[in-house]
């Protein structure tokens, strides 16, 4: 059982800089102050080498607390793979571990990769890393609480791809955190179960946050926005949740979307051309693709320029992918995504503008191909006539050539209209209820799979969404909240 992690966080620690204890009288005895020893205090001016040596010694059930104050670091931090170590400060903004300039090793600002249990990071800010802010492999029971990581450089085309960065891990809180500038994900759990993430603010990354080939994961009151995307729910190829989950092949499953505001994430893409993120158009409100047993609900997504809310295949971002090629496909991904409950979101000014460019390595534009499509048939084409010529609210790309239910999905033939539907109407089990006014279209892109029909055709959008809308909960919904451990 994981022991409970309050709020406060200051355990202990094992190594004591320059003599400093509990009871000491120099200037780190009040940073210790009502905490068990051994903790070990880092009052503003311990050297770089000194918490270094200090962190990467640590005995189990140890903590480092910082004092206020800038800690200037040119490598990351790396943690032992021990239980119990909590590494606190002064609050964020109050204490500042600053990464800027040349790093040498991973770039990372603290890593964790050997298998921690019960760690956690509170009140502090990590800024300006050339890798990832705080990368966390392998642990079971981790929380970052009240934890900043940010980027200030002039161009965001030098940030780290990661702000938190907890990967095949369980039992994973996020809570009450800040992430901005991330050249990939601000918050970022992947492989891993168990997991809340809540309560943050996520702003000026590609994307806000994400939960990537995982199982068993709440996102909730968060805030997203001036992000290209802001949350993302993604299954991607060769990437297992951990054995523990009870899941063998990829995917993600049982994840609960709810209670956030997801506004104006408006801003250029500007990932790594060669991550699968940077296929994400800027002004992107949420997106899900490839996953299983998904419920969105209570959130309010608005004034997201290119989309609101799509269900997606991963055909749409890759549609060379063959499933049944065991070299593409080794452990098993249904490229489809089956099983996804909309209901009670507010939705509002969204997709009058889809953004079609990203910012290149250069520093330059390059194009992003989604935004450049739903922007042709929003200028072009005259595609969303139905909606006032905006992306509807609600999309589902259309794409279900073999769904896990089997058969072969036949698109409705164009030109279509209000009446037509397809057969099988709903072949991935997308249902939606009590969304208010919101629009929908299912856009027919069955084309971007092998033998799929020809290039998109504005008059084969179907608005329809009678087949796809429910009076009641489906099977298996609602999901059952997530029990994180603590």
């Amino acid at each position: 059982m994981l022991r409970k992690l309050s709020v406060v966080l200051v355990s202990a620690g094992a190594l004591a800089l320059g003599g400093c204890s509990n009871g000491s009288s120099d200037a780190g005895t009040n940073l210790c102050a009502g905490v068990a020893s051994p903790c070990t205090p880092f009052p503003s001016g311990t050297s770089a080498a000194a918490i270094s040596t200090a962190l990467s010694t640590a005995a189990a059930n140890s903590t480092f607390v910082f004092g206020a104050g800038t800690f200037s670091f040119s490598a990351a931090l790396t943690l032992p793979g021990v239980a119990g170590l909590t590494i606190t400060g002064a609050g964020i903004g109050s204490t500042i571990l600053d990464f800027t300039g040349p790093t040498s090793g991973t770039g990372d600002g603290i890593d964790a990769l050997l298998g921690n249990n019960n760690l956690t990071f509170s009140k502090l800010t990590v800024q300006n890393t050339t890798g990832d802010g705080i990368k966390v492999s392998g642990g079971n029971g981790v929380l970052f609480q009240t934890v900043q990581v940010t980027w200030t450089n002039a161009s965001n085309l030098l940030d780290g791809a990661y702000g938190i960065y907890p990967v095949q891990s369980q039992n994973i809180v996020v809570d009450s955190c800040q992430v901005s500038g991330a050249r990939d994900t601000g918050i970022y759990v992947g492989q891993s179960f168990d997991i809340i993430v809540r309560n943050n603010k996520v702003s000026a990354n590609v994307a806000g946050i994400e939960i990537e080939s995982s199982v068993s994961a709440d996102v909730y009151g968060n805030e997203a926005t001036n992000n290209s995307g802001g949350i993302l729910v993604f299954a991607l190829p060769s990437l297992l949740p951990p054995p523990a989950s009870g899941v063998t092949t990829d995917m993600t499953l049982n994840v609960r979307v709810f209670n956030n505001n997801i506004h104006a994430n408006n801003s250029f893409n500007f990932g790594d051309p060669s991550g699968t993120v940077a296929a994400v158009p800027g002004g992107t409100g949420l997106v899900v693709m490839a996953s299983n047993n998904v419920e969105v609900f209570g959130n309010t997504i608005a004034n997201n320029d290119t989309a609101a809310y799509a269900v997606i295949s991963y055909f749409l971002i890759n549609n060379s992918f063959n499933p049944v090629d065991p070299g593409q496909n080794p452990t098993g991904l249904d490229p489809f995504p089956n099983n996804v409950y909309a209901h009670d979101n507010t939705f509002s000014g969204n997709g009058t503008s889809p953004i079609s460019d990203n910012v290149a390595p250069d520093g330059g534009q390059s194009t992003n191909l989604l935004g450049e499509l739903l922007g042709a048939l929003v200028g072009l084409y005259g595609g969303f006539v139905p909606t006032n010529n905006a992306v509807p609210d609600i999309l589902w790309d259309g794409i279900a050539l073999t769904p896990p239910q089997g058969g072969t999905y036949i698109p409705p033939p164009p030109p279509t209209d209000a009446g037509s539907v397809g057969s099988p109407p709903n072949p991935v089990d997308f249902f939606i209820e009590s969304n208010g006014s919101a629009t929908f279209a299912n856009l027919n892109f069955i084309y971007l799979v092998p033998g799929g029909v020809p290039p998109p055709d504005p008059t084969a959008i179907v608005f329809n969404a009678t087949p796809f809308i429910v009076s009641s909960p489906p099977t298996g919904f609602p999901l059952p909240g997530v029990d994180a451990g603590f």
